[in-house]
């Protein structure tokens, strides 16, 4: 995954630990789960996300966040685009409906809650085009 220049370059003005805080907490584990990783204080990570004197390391946190998460939306739909176009080969989509299915099943990766403008994002890999085949037959 690429990270633009300039977000590395003010995560690197951080401290070690504050750097890998800030790369645990982007690719989606929770405070505890980082402190425990890094074995640091869960405090110490809230006073980090919360107080004003710690705006660097929030600003570099919502870069790397927002980052990651298009890297997941994007690579998800480069899957979903080479599943169907696999699909539409083998003879398994059709049909209109079929690739609207598709498309809505796509939608649901990449969308928020109802109502949310925020990307939804899931921490686990990316499925496979054989698993995004399957839920098609479903």
């Amino acid at each position: 995954m690429a990270v633009r220049p300039e977000t590395l370059a003010k995560l690197r003005q951080l401290s070690e630990l504050q750097q890998q805080i800030a790369w645990a907490l982007a690719s989606g584990k929770s405070n505890q789960q980082t402190a425990e990783e890094l074995e640091c204080s869960d405090v110490y990570i809230s006073q980090l996300l919360h107080m004003p004197d710690y705006h660097e390391f929030q600003e570099v946190l919502r870069e790397l966040m927002t980052q990651v998460g298009t890297a997941i939306v994007e690579e998800r739909l480069r899957i979903a685009k080479q599943a169907i176009e696999q699909a539409i080969a083998s003879g398994k989509v059709k049909t209109k409906e079929d690739v609207l299915h598709w498309l809505e099943y796509v939608g649901k990766l990449v969308e928020g809650p109802e109502g949310s403008t925020k990307v939804r994002v899931s921490w686990e890999e990316p499925k496979t085009m054989e698993e995004l085949l399957g839920e098609l037959e479903k």
